[in-house]
């Protein structure tokens, strides 16, 4: 019976045009600063902070799979990445990645002098639909 329910709000939902994503393929955490990165963070109240999710066997090179950016963030910062994050239409938000966070005080996306980072989950321990709680330290500047 609640099977059934379940998958006739699925139809009802989709109906509507509301997106439906999976629960076990979303990825939460939340980003901290590092000690010393709070004085940087509060010169620029503009920044930029993005999180995004990258296959982790990649070696750091790749597209990203998923971003959200959030501007002005307050820290810490509460997140969530699945597939309606995507970066491409149609790329799988699955399988082991690491995380990225990296507060931009230009606003800009790409690595710049000055942007800070924070990097989880080079180890492939960070599985879509497994990990849970995920702590993304902010705690070197780029140069």
């Amino acid at each position: 019976m609640k099977k059934k329910l379940f998958l006739n709000l699925l139809v009802v939902f989709g109906f509507l045009g509301f997106s439906v994503v999976s629960l076990a393929s979303t990825l939460k955490g939340q980003v901290v600063l590092g000690k010393e990165m709070a004085e940087k963070v509060a010169k620029h109240k503009d920044g930029v902070l993005y999180v995004f999710a990258r296959p982790a066997d990649k070696e750091g090179r790749g597209f990203p799979l998923a971003v959200k950016r959030i501007a002005s963030p307050k820290f810490p910062v509460k997140f969530s990445l699945s597939q309606k994050d995507a970066m491409v239409e149609g790329t799988k938000f699955e399988g082991a990645v690491k995380i990225v966070a990296r507060f931009s005080p230009s606003g800009g996306v790409m690595p710049k002098k000055g942007a800070l980072e924070g990097v989880v989950g080079e180890d492939a321990s960070i599985v879509v639909g497994k990990a849970k709680d995920i702590k993304v330290v902010i705690s070197k500047e780029i140069k």
